[in-house]
């Protein structure tokens, strides 16, 4: 099996097909692994553990999911589906080298439950591509009066017949999930025999049309390219050197339910979208120049410098006939279009343009994305706001990128009063249309919503800069800069104030605690930190100072004293009942929290 090889199969499972038969000793989904959960009350347990819904799947049904931490750092991906004859039977599809992993994490949270957790072993095979329900349909017909082609996605059913002189072993089944972001099968059975005969019918079907039916060691590789353009992370490779949290990978659009309620980990993942956008991010990275460095490779822009990100899995793309690198970037240098010139460790140089996830939609996607969105809106009019907003998060789970349902998602959240739901689905917006001022409006009204007024403020001074930059014509990737410029202006002028404040009578403590933010404000933290020090010295029950000087601390790297300092603030903002600042101490020990564990 050569490269060559190996692409040319990527392109024909772009413009047509691709068959593979799978195995458990094969790297990511070319070998599937599959744990069941059966039993009263799995669908509860699942409920609370998995970041998609479960109790609200019908048999037959399933969705991408996700299993984080309690820090909200990416455990599991899988696929999990209500199986179509048995209501309290779950199964869940991830790569075969995680499943074990799954089960045991599981498993450890079980406690008086009513269900079993068990591994099954069963001979899997896959169509993947535009016309892999053509073909499953000239093996098999329909599955009873459905046609293979308008199976939803993750759908589950049982296999009953074939064409032919093909005979099916009872317990054969099939799933609707797609690899890679083309429409595609998984078809298993209980016996080796059974899956090789419906391979010996599918290669024929394939055959007629010039098509592939490969093994397990030849697909891994394709499925890697097809899986790197659709944006989907591989556990075992892109989570070094230090696990991601969920909103980092870029999955949480099609693997998190906004509306289910809670899971193991939702606070971290909700609250580390609230106060701000996570620090790094999985982008694609079309390159143009260089060698591609191996998964958690420091990325920087200059010789030895300080990194910008790390490299996650890479390859060749076929749908941008480039050189791809999947890659966690900081916000700076993570805007698609952005041209970077990166430098590794060992001395290489990449050129590359910095590119949106996924790099390959279905062909039909943005008609019944449209198609969904009318749908769901004319719902919400009606006044049913759940099933609107679960054909809302189905839109995004076909397009990522399509921004109206996001603000759609947004709207409904915060006029039921959601807000900090809301606020966490328009930062997500902000991340998909970043030169939007009405992201940042409907960001600063569900702020003021929760009593953060200085949030609140900035997002419409982002606001009103990007009406500006549209207005003038100037560029909107300017917009933080002058808004920045802005804040640095004023903190000048009150670390003038302040100063002459300070002159007179140093242990003033307002003139202390207001040169401290505006040292902040002007990228000072170590100045910052101790005006702020001192300020707590000559007035212990100011909570807001605390705060102050934990953000510092912050900055400046030292995180052992900033948790110190936030868990002082704690206590005197507790005895003073001082919400705002109480509030955000604790937010901020939850993220370094996050932090520190990673």
């Amino acid at each position: 099996m050569s490269h060559a090889d190996t692409i040319a199969w990527a392109r024909l499972a772009r413009s047509h097909a691709v068959a593979a038969a799978l195995s458990p000793d094969a790297p990511g989904m070319a070998g599937v692994g599959l744990v069941v959960a059966e039993g009263p009350d799995a669908a509860r347990f699942l409920h609370s553990q998995l970041t998609n819904d479960v109790e609200g799947l019908q048999p037959g049904e399933g969705n991408l999911s996700a299993r984080v931490k309690r820090t909200g750092h990416l455990e599991h991906l899988l696929s999990t589906h209500r199986h179509p004859s048995s209501e309290h039977a779950f199964w869940m599809l991830t790569a075969a080298e995680d499943a074990s992993r799954l089960l045991t994490d599981l498993d450890a949270w079980l406690f008086s439950d009513d269900l079993t957790l068990t591994p099954r072993t069963l001979h899997w095979l896959t169509v993947q591509g535009p016309a892999a329900a053509a073909q499953l349909d000239r093996v098999f017909g329909p599955l009873g009066f459905e046609p293979w082609a308008s199976l939803p996605e993750h759908a589950f059913r049982s296999v009953r017949r074939a064409k032919g002189d093909l005979q099916l072993p009872e317990g054969t089944i099939a799933i609707r999930r797609s690899l890679g972001g083309d429409p595609g099968f998984l078809v298993a059975c209980p016996t080796p025999e059974g899956r090789d005969a419906i391979l010996t019918a599918l290669t024929a079907s394939m055959a007629a049309e010039g098509l592939p039916v490969l093994t397990a060691e030849q697909f891994a590789p394709v499925w890697d390219i097809l899986r790197i353009e659709a944006g989907e992370p591989r556990l075992a490779v892109d989570m070094v050197p230090k696990p991601r949290l969920l909103p980092e990978t870029g999955v949480e659009h099609r693997a998190v339910s906004y509306t289910k309620g809670c899971y193991l980990g939702q606070e971290v993942i909700a609250r580390v979208r609230t106060y701000g956008s996570v620090p790094s991010l999985l982008r694609a990275l079309v390159v143009e120049e260089g060698a591609l460095p191996s998964p958690g490779t420091p990325l920087s822009l200059q010789p030895g410098g300080k990194p910008v990100g790390h490299a996650a899995s890479s390859g060749f793309s076929v749908v941008r006939e480039s050189p791809v690198l999947l890659a966690y970037l900081k916000r700076e240098h993570r805007t698609p279009g952005q041209k970077l010139t990166l430098h590794t460790p060992d001395g290489t140089t990449l050129q590359a343009t910095v590119q949106a996830l996924p790099l390959h939609h279905a062909a039909d996607d943005a008609g019944r994305v449209q198609a969904l969105y009318d749908r769901a809106i004319r719902i919400f009019a009606k006044g049913q706001e759940d099933r609107a907003l679960q054909l809302m998060e189905q839109c995004l789970r076909l397009d990522p990128g399509f921004s109206d349902a996001y603000e759609a998602i947004g709207v409904m959240l915060g006029r039921s009063g959601r807000f900090h739901e809301a606020i966490d689905v328009f930062r997500r917006l902000e991340e998909v249309a970043p030169d939007e001022p009405m992201v940042n409006t409907n960001l600063s009204l569900y702020f003021m919503k929760i009593g953060d007024t200085q949030t609140a403020e900035d997002e419409a001074g982002k606001a009103t800069l990007k009406n500006m930059a549209r207005s003038s014509g100037k560029a909107a990737d300017k917009v933080d800069e002058d808004l920045l410029r802005s804040r640095q202006k004023d903190a000048l002028r009150k670390q003038k104030m302040f100063a002459q404040v300070l002159e007179f009578d140093p242990d003033d403590p307002i003139a202390l605690f207001g040169m401290g933010r505006a040292l902040l404000t002007l990228e000072q933290p170590a100045a910052a930190a101790e005006h702020l020090r001192h300020a707590i010295t000559v007035d212990k029950n100011n909570s807001a100072v605390y705060t102050s000087l934990g953000r510092a601390l912050e900055a400046e790297g030292d995180l052992d004293e900033a948790i110190e300092v936030y868990q002082q603030g704690l206590k005197v903002a507790s005895k003073k009942g001082d919400l705002m600042p109480l509030r955000e101490m604790e937010h901020r020990l939850l993220l370094l929290g996050a932090s520190r564990t990673a």
